[in-house]
């Protein structure tokens, strides 16, 4: 199977994974395994349908992989999230609700586990979900705990206070990712549909974390809570809320550096990248594009830098399956990731005289993926230092 944009679909492709309605995402606008002809096509492009996934012989020996069950993890995330954000409005959160909360994530751990390092390769097939609240928070917990499995170590590092097979245990991590903006339910109808990359804020908007705080503390673990009070404090010390009250002067201002907790410090970068990918009252983008914008001066400074080089490494700009036109005119589709430079992946030929053998970009320098999912992406192609190397500067630029 590869994934498709719609304007490069032709009648005689068959569907490998269903499509949603755009306006209405509980509903199946397309069926697995149907063969696509010119209405159907037009009416995808009529709806505003950005890509399928459909088969492709070439490809038959990744379905394995592509056709996994992190898109139903994700799914269930967003559901709990939904229905559990409905029920909040009414109620103070529970211990069977907390129970359930970890049941949803520890299910998706086990998934991810299983997945023989290639946990990222399906983000393409997780962010469909319409209610937009409740799709953040579900984006949120999957890329949190995604690109944790790969900060282990500096994990168990920053967790000082506790065990490593205590500080590792991702749990609390994925909790506190799927309830970080339940502040915004005790706020302003507005504040629910807001993002702090927005140009505009209601004036409540800056509350919501320490509200979703006052809801969670002492009804669940507390670096949950802790989540969801820091999610929006800075390396760069520039974030909120300011803590000076509730450390009762210990500190002046919001917190920076390694004062945030390491778990606070990955969910604000994994919030950054879908608010980017999905602005309010934008059009989609994608995630190569919020990969890039994550390291301009500016943004790069908010976040960890060794956080933020895991996700540069192992969120793909380019998902495993994606159709891409390369810059010498051919047609190929993405059938490895590469973490050490994420841009030039492996990709198969699918166009002309072709073995359906892998070719490794990094192996031709003279080629780079110039169009991915129906976008020209050139400007936003990026390389990155030898992954030591980038730890070694990370390491000496630590604040405090």
């Amino acid at each position: 199977m590869i994934l498709v944009s719609t304007p490069r679909l032709t009648p005689g492709m068959v569907t490998a994974a269903p499509i949603q309605h755009p306006q209405q995402h509980s509903t199946r606008l397309i069926q697995m395994g149907v063969k696509l002809d010119q209405g159907i096509i037009d009416r995808m492009r009529d709806l505003e349908v950005g890509q399928a996934w459909v088969c492709h012989p070439l490809m038959d020996d990744l379905d394995d992989i592509l056709m996994s069950k992190i898109p139903e993890q994700r799914r269930a995330i967003y559901d709990t999230v939904k229905q559990g954000f409905n029920d909040l409005q009414g109620r103070t959160i529970t211990t069977d609700d907390y129970k359930h909360y970890c049941g949803v994530i520890s299910s998706m751990i086990s998934e991810l586990i299983g997945r023989d390092g290639r946990a990222g390769d399906m983000a393409e097939r997780l962010f469909e979900d319409g209610d937009e609240l409740a799709g953040h928070c579900a984006n949120v917990a999957y890329l949190s705990v995604n690109v944790s499995m790969h900060l282990e170590s500096y994990i168990i590092r920053e967790r000082t206070s506790a065990k490593p097979s205590t500080a590792k245990d991702l749990t609390s991590l994925g909790v506190g990712a799927m309830l970080h903006d339940l502040g915004k339910l005790q706020s302003d109808p507005e504040v629910k549909h807001q993002h702090e990359l927005g140009r505009e804020h209601h004036e409540e908007y800056g509350e919501h974390a320490k509200l979703g705080f006052d809801m969670l503390r002492d009804k669940i673990n507390p670096v949950a809570s802790t989540i969801a009070l820091h999610h929006h404090q800075r390396w760069n010390g520039q974030g909120w809320p300011d803590m000076t009250r509730m450390t009762q002067g210990r500190c002046q201002g919001g917190f920076s550096g390694h004062k945030i907790h390491i778990f606070a410090r990955i969910v604000a970068v994994a919030n950054a990248f879908d608010s980017l990918t999905d602005p309010p009252g934008g059009p989609k983008r994608p995630g190569l594009y919020a990969l890039h914008s994550l390291q301009t001066p500016e943004m790069a400074s908010r976040f960890d830098p060794i956080v933020l080089d895991a996700f540069l490494r192992y969120l793909p700009p380019f998902p495993t399956g994606a159709q891409a036109v390369l810059s010498n005119g051919r047609l190929a589709a993405v059938s490895g990731l590469n973490p050490d430079q994420p841009c030039r992946p492996k990709i198969r030929y699918l166009d002309g005289d072709t073995d359906g053998k892998d070719v490794d970009l990094t192996d031709h320098p003279e080629l780079t993926i110039e169009e991915s999912q129906g976008l020209a992406v050139g400007r936003w192609l990026y390389d990155l230092p030898p992954k030591a190397e980038a730890l070694d500067a990370a390491m000496a630029g630590v604040g405090g």
